[in-house]
């Protein structure tokens, strides 16, 4: 690997520079930095520098002459061969600490990649412990990803896709990978750039963060981890025991049922929890995030679940949670959900039997997509004791029969109770309730995944959403000032994105500005008979008082206004 293309110089602010400060951090000062395919050497002088003994090694002899004739150890081994490689650090070693070994841009090219990081694990344990830094390239880099949409492989010299490359690591891999071989990381100074040299040909509008595709994949990758930006992975790692990722479970139940409680209203969360055990669909978990419950309503909560059928409390987990807004216990639920979906509930909501059987029936037909079902409402009141209530009136369908993505930009149309979220959109696209909201966190999280998994509509009524009247709730309970706040945040925030309508909702966007077309040239037409009448208003006055008429009645005016005059009045001409 030491071909003069890899002949890179030493500069702070670069990967070598990286590599350095992790040394700095995690490795002992006095021992030896063992470079493998240390190629020229860049960090050569900057480990004498700082304490360092260097000793290079690679299987181009071209480096190690030049490494030698600055004054460094070196020697020519195949890193392909892990049992050399261990025997040549050993010889070299003579007897000195090892401090750490060093992989930069190294990896990538062997085939034994793992073999030799289990190889360099063993040896390092046995010596007492050293510190492996070690740069990789990322894959997933944003420029790789968006001209792979494009069906772009570029290979290149050096970079991102060297035509060596033999090995490609991602977030998860450059931490699973050595972790299995038997290395535990403790350090992280990754390099970044974002602009790659893969950012080619400059024409792509994937790649340009300035167009609405660019922009919109470049929002996506950001959102879905971490390594949008990285050029390189540069982490520091110890000898450990080796750590194999356990497999993905695949006993999920299709979904999280998520209640919000703060323990104060037990009566109507008692009437929401029977209404999910009461479900046909019985694949699921429920969450009661209890917020902020004071030690009473935390028991309160407690003895609900203990009194529910087994079979139902089995499924119930009590998780409590501490601060925040509203949306604080449901990013709580989140982390804690399994369910392959998500839905929530408030502890006055109420669901009917087919609330779950009707998401997982829309599930079989559009899984990825939101699931989306009618929610009737009815009004309540509460009794002064703050625990008896009543309705008033018959439940009624006041909210759109299916979802509109254009209309959803202008307000929230669609009760929270009615959706069943995929769980892995929110990990997928870096989607969490907004803790910061006071309210309307529920619109803020439609509006920023519905765009991208879409969401798929039943007719069928299947949750109640019940509306105070008279009692507490978030009408009341929040300000107007703080909805409208709440409604410029989220609306600052979808002005900031790349929205995607589906299909069908260009029809929408016609019909709304047809709308207000219609209204503008109402309002127009009106205008101009207002103007036509007061023109006509002012020729008939102009015309009567141009009349004989007018001429000959003067002197009875002049005498009315006199005796207006007279008692304090004004004058009428």
């Amino acid at each position: 690997m030491a071909e003069e293309k890899y002949h890179f110089a030493y500069d702070e602010a670069s990967v070598y520079g990286c590599v350095m400060r992790l040394l700095r951090a995690h490795a002992p000062r006095g021992g030896v930095v063992v470079d493998l395919g240390a190629g020229y050497g860049a960090v050569a002088e900057p480990c004498r520098a700082d304490g360092f003994d260097y000793v290079g090694f690679d299987l181009e002899a071209a480096g190690i002459e030049d490494l030698r004739a600055r004054g460094f150890e070196g020697g020519v081994v195949n890193l392909e061969r892990p049992a050399e490689v261990v025997e040549a650090i050993e010889r070299v070693l003579a007897g000195r600490p090892l401090a750490a070994i060093t992989l930069l841009d190294t990896l990538e090219h062997l085939t034994t990649g793992r073999e030799t990081l289990a190889a360099l694990s063993e040896y390092a344990r046995g010596k007492g412990g050293a510190t492996l830094v070690m740069s990789v390239p990322n894959v997933t880099h944003v420029d790789l990803a968006t001209k792979l949409l494009l069906g772009r492989w570029d290979v290149t010299e050096t970079g991102l896709l060297d035509r060596t490359h033999v090995a490609f690591f991602s977030p998860t891999a450059i931490v699973s990978v050595p972790a299995a071989a038997g290395w535990r990381q403790v350090g992280a100074e990754d390099f970044e750039l974002e602009a790659s040299d893969q950012r080619a040909p400059e024409s792509l509008a994937v790649q340009s963060p300035t167009t609405p595709v660019g922009g919109l994949l470049r929002s996506v990758r950001a959102g879905a981890g971490p390594g949008a930006v990285v050029n390189q992975f540069v982490r520091a790692y110890v000898a450990d025991e080796p750590v194999v990722a356990a497999a993905p479970r695949d006993d999920a139940p299709f979904a999280t049922v998520l209640v919000r409680t703060q323990g104060r209203r037990p009566r109507t969360l008692h009437d929401a929890l029977l209404s999910v055990a009461a479900q046909t669909c019985e694949d699921y978990e429920l969450l009661l995030l209890c917020h902020d419950a004071p030690d009473d309503g935390m028991a309160t909560v407690e003895r609900l679940v203990e009194a529910m059928p087994p079979d139902f409390a089995a499924r119930v987990r009590v998780v409590p949670v501490k601060g925040g807004r509203r949306g604080r216990p449901l990013n709580a639920g989140l982390a804690e959900a399994r369910g392959r979906y998500v839905t929530v509930l408030d502890d006055d909501d109420v669901v009917m039997a087919n609330w779950l059987a009707e998401f997982r029936r829309l599930a079989a037909v559009a899984s990825g997509s939101i699931l989306r079902a009618v929610v009737a409402r009815q009004d309540f009141e509460r009794a002064d004791d703050g625990e008896a209530y009543e309705p008033v009136g018959a439940p009624t369908r006041p909210y759109p029969e299916t979802f509109d993505m254009a209309e959803h930009l202008v307000d929230n149309w669609s009760p929270l109770c009615g959706f069943a979220f995929p769980r892995a959109g929110f990990a997928e696209f870096g989607v969490t309730f907004d803790e910061a909201l006071d309210v309307l966190e529920d619109w803020d999280v439609v509006v920023a995944l519905a765009p991208l998994c879409g969401v798929v509509s039943s007719t069928e009524a299947t949750s109640v959403y019940r509306r105070w009247v008279v009692g507490s709730h978030s009408g009341i309970d929040h300000s107007e000032a703080e909805w409208e706040a709440a409604r410029a945040v989220i609306r600052a925030r979808m002005d900031g994105r790349t929205i995607l309508l589906p299909p069908g909702g260009a029809a929408t966007v016609r019909r709304m500005f047809d709308a207000y077309y219609q209204e503008a040239e109402r309002a127009n037409r009106l205008q101009e008979l207002v103007v036509e009448t007061q023109r006509r208003l002012d020729g008939v006055e102009d015309e009567f008082r141009a009349s004989t008429s007018w001429r000959l009645t003067a002197p009875v005016r002049w005498v009315g206004d006199a005796v207006a005059r007279r008692r304090g009045g004004g004058s009428g001409s």
